[in-house]
């Protein structure tokens, strides 16, 4: 049930606030960012880093033993699954814990970016700085209070709220 919550809560917090501003949305009368502004992110020190997580990272990436350029990074906040390294990455992390170290042996895919980088193997020393699970807003009358779209007080009133005016956005598109 809480995974599909949290698949639900991500659904319509991607459809009334997605990349760019809140008029993008078309849906009138919101204010902007208030479902994914509600997610909150807890530290657990004993969480391990799995699917739908965040894990904050510093790491460096060698070639041939050489640090090479753009490869490191430090505290960045890498949600697992979200497939925004090199294929293989975010796999060999899961299962780690805060504190842990680990070498990362991955292969540049052959259509990267960077000649010097592609197609070849290397390694990411990785450290885990901590890790974080996504903590949904609970759907109370505060919540849609907050929301301040007349008429939707519940989630199916937030469904029904958003499918109709995407649905109105659409139609009004195509005329």
């Amino acid at each position: 049930m809480l995974k599909f919550l949290a698949k639900t809560a991500e659904k319509y917090a991607k459809a009334l606030c997605p990349v760019g501003t809140p008029e993008s949305t078309g849906i009138k009368g919101y204010r902007g960012g208030t479902l994914r502004n509600s997610i909150t992110y807890e530290v657990d020190e004993d969480e391990v880093v799995s699917e739908g997580r965040i894990a904050v990272i510093d790491f460096e990436g060698f070639l041939d033993g050489v640090a090479f350029k753009g490869g490191k990074g430090e505290n960045y906040s890498l949600t697992i699954g979200s497939h925004t390294f090199i294929p293989g990455f975010e796999e060999e992390l899961v299962g780690l814990k805060k504190g842990d170290n680990k070498d990362v042996n991955v292969t540049f895919p052959e259509n990267y970016h960077s000649e010097e980088l592609k197609g070849k193997p290397v390694v990411f020393k990785v450290s885990i700085k901590e890790v974080k699970e996504r903590v949904l807003p609970e759907f109370n009358k505060e919540f849609f209070e907050d929301l301040n779209v007349g008429g939707v007080e519940s989630l199916d009133d937030l469904k029904n709220y958003i499918k109709e005016n995407l649905t109105a956005e659409k139609e009004k598109q195509l005329e």
